[in-house]
């Protein structure tokens, strides 16, 4: 909450925020939800006592408007041991999408207005994180209206039970909560945390195309050990065949990963992964063991909380955890060759060339052919989208 003001004015923020805490822990979706078991709903209810409270309180002690912004929610772990959305990604996004309708129903029930109520979570990396992370980055693409993803939890030290952060982990937890919810809730932006677009091959080669939030994109190994395999957090899967993973680099675009594969993949349903590997755990939370899930993808966002009580730590956007097909790239790319007209025997300058793919198309991959009889100079082409190139 100090944050969030903060970003006001870490001074004399004209944002006053009130923060109704009523999570249950070690509790799977069925508990906290609107009329759960094992509690009867216990914790919705107590937050829906705490808003009335709190109206009551803003309204007449301090003369003020009561209105609920949003609501926030860090979970997951005991649906992920339960199983519970995990074989199938849309039942934890049903659980999410039910909880933000409810939510938004009964504070709009009580304040009589008719507001919008986002949901703003984070992704669990720490229990079995391969099945339930990849449901919350779903349901953040499906209901991006509703729902934010604020980004992973890899990066941060856990406590020993590898299951739950440390303090300071929840403080900077909670500073990129208020950040994401700023950008939102009160600068009017959109907002996608840093997550793939598409996810191409060419041959060998597969090409990761990333939203960015603060580009460029950077391979961490400070924060976050190097994998035991030497991938940064990536993996390339595939049913039968023998096709490896060699290599993985950031090309010289701000939000390119490009994946170097032994060859083309020989097995079915080709896709690739990052912070979502299988070891079988339910304990998976730690940045300084090479050996538990997570990734070293992040930004370059080095803000700090402006809060007195800041932690002072980088607020970079770390790559959320992901299971995506390959797309094979089955059409050739679209060149269009603009010159000026030149009398004959003039040299023709100022040439350009547009080169447009509908999957994706990457400036490293066009180039001159050696084998031409016309001379160039000046050559070279700028990543205009991912499916567009402009030399």
């Amino acid at each position: 909450v100090n944050t969030l003001a903060a970003f006001d004015d870490p001074v004399t923020p004209s944002r006053r925020f009130v923060m109704g805490l009523h999570g249950m822990g070690g509790s799977a979706y069925s508990v906290i939800k609107k009329g759960g078991t094992g509690g009867a709903g216990a914790g919705y209810a107590r937050g829906q006592t705490q808003a009335t409270n709190t109206k009551e309180a803003v309204e007449d002690t301090f003369a003020g408007i009561y209105q609920p912004l949003a609501v926030t929610l860090i979970h997951g772990e005991s649906d992920a041991a339960l199983g519970n959305g995990t074989g199938n990604p849309s039942a934890y996004e049903g659980y999410l999408t039910e909880m933000q309708n409810d939510y938004e129903t009964d504070l709009n029930a009580l304040t009589g207005n008719s507001d919008h109520i986002p949901l703003f979570y984070s992704q669990q990396n720490s229990s079995f994180p391969h099945l339930l992370a990849v449901a919350q980055l779903r349901a953040h693409r499906t209901y991006d209206d509703d729902m934010y993803l604020i980004g992973p939890t890899y990066q941060y030290p856990f406590n020993a039970d590898e299951v739950h952060l440390q303090r300071q982990s929840y403080r900077q937890l909670g500073e990129q909560f208020a950040k994401v919810m700023d950008k939102v809730l009160f600068e009017a932006e959109d907002w996608d945390p840093l997550m793939p677009k598409v996810v191409a091959r060419n041959g060998a080669s597969v090409y990761v195309w990333f939203h960015v939030p603060e580009p460029p994109l950077v391979f961490d190994t400070t924060n976050v050990v190097q994998r035991t395999d030497g991938k940064y957090g990536f993996q390339f899967i595939q049913t039968g065949g023998t096709t490896t993973l060699s290599s993985v680099a950031i090309t010289d675009t701000d939000n390119i990963v490009k994946l170097t594969l032994s060859g083309a993949p020989d097995g079915t349903t080709p896709r690739i992964k990052y912070a979502a590997q299988v070891f079988g755990s339910s304990a998976e939370g730690d940045p300084t063991n090479a050996a538990k899930a997570g990734g070293n993808l992040r930004d370059s966002d080095s803000s700090v909380s402006p809060a007195s009580d800041s932690s002072g730590e980088e607020l970079y956007n770390w790559g959320v955890s992901f299971d995506e097909q390959i797309s094979t790239d089955s059409n050739s790319p679209v060149v269009t060759i603009t010159a000026p007209t030149k009398t004959s025997g003039s040299t023709i300058t100022d040439t350009t060339i547009q080169v447009t793919d509908d999957v994706a198309i990457i400036s490293e991959d066009v180039v001159v052919g050696g084998s031409t009889t016309a001379g160039t100079s000046g050559f070279s082409c700028t990543q205009t989208s991912n499916t567009q190139v402009d030399c």
